[in-house]
């Protein structure tokens, strides 16, 4: 209400604009923070900040060439790493991870020595299906942070998809004593799925369950529920997949719980949950 009274006092006055599209942003009203930001970049169409707000609302309205071209022409006005890392991981959100490699590979001369952009450049590669320089580049960042749990979980989980599923346990094992971290824990549950281990899931499930934070609440509940698929107990499994929706976005709780309404002759309600993860047009 007062940066729309400050703007109403003086309508020039850029920072009450911008102001008022972050906090319609940040109340996910992303229409009407839309609305203002581009008034607003007509005006200022090179202000890095303001072009990555943009951003962020055409990805949240899933308007996904908009949200393209407002990274490109970011693109043009960043200048220190932090704005490479923000574009790169812009055209992440967007899977353009071709674009993202480019932009972590612009960082490395001079960056050689920063963990977090050779694990960048690793997970964009991989995307890209370059599994082994993929794997090559997530050894590298290992080694210049080798207490980085993320790192190593990232490193697992490839390991983990290339079938290597001994070797991905005992890191994310490690991982999970050493830090408790939710994505070692969500890698052991999902190695133990692959290898048959269903005795070891559900304790790990647990873990994620009682966790303070509701997003990985919702992983708990949406891993909880694939579980209680395994053994056929349906109804147990769609329970744990609507909490998990309640507590946070895991898409794949959306689609497992479509098909349990699929396989039950309950074809509106499956309609509902797939187009729950359908993108915006």
């Amino acid at each position: 209400m007062w940066f729309q009274r400050s703007l109403a006092a003086s309508p020039s006055f850029h920072d009450a604009a911008y102001n008022l599209t972050l906090t319609y942003y940040h109340a996910r009203r992303y229409e009407e923070a839309v609305k203002t930001g581009e008034k607003l970049s007509a005006v200022r169409d090179s202000d890095l900040e303001l072009l990555l707000l943009l951003f962020h609302c055409y990805a949240k309205l899933g308007h996904k060439e908009k949200a393209h071209q407002a990274i490109r022409q970011a693109e043009k006005e960043a200048e220190i790493p932090s704005d490479w890392q923000q574009i790169a991981r812009g055209y992440e959100q967007l899977s353009m991870f071709g674009e993202a490699a480019r932009c972590y590979r612009r960082l490395l001369p001079e960056m050689r020595k920063e963990a977090w952009v050779w694990h960048g450049l690793a997970w964009s590669l991989w995307q890209e299906g370059q599994h082994e320089s993929a794997l090559s580049h997530f050894k590298y960042a290992l080694t210049l942070s080798r207490d980085e749990p993320e790192f190593a979980c990232s490193y697992a989980w490839v390991l983990l998809r290339q079938g290597n599923w001994e070797r991905s346990w005992r890191i994310f094992e490690q991982v999970e004593q050493r830090h408790g971290h939710p994505l070692a824990i969500a890698g052991l549950i999902e190695s133990a799925f692959r290898q048959g281990w269903l005795g070891r899931i559900k304790p790990l499930c647990d873990k994620l369950v009682k966790d303070k934070n509701r997003k990985i609440q919702a992983l708990g509940h949406y891993y909880t529920g694939r579980w209680f698929m395994s053994r056929g107990e349906q109804e147990e499994a769609q329970r744990h997949f609507s909490l998990s929706q309640q507590c946070g976005t895991v898409p794949e709780s959306y689609l497992y719980s479509g098909l349990l309404h699929y396989h039950a002759q309950e074809h509106t309600q499956a309609y509902d949950r797939w187009r729950a993860i359908l993108p915006v047009q």
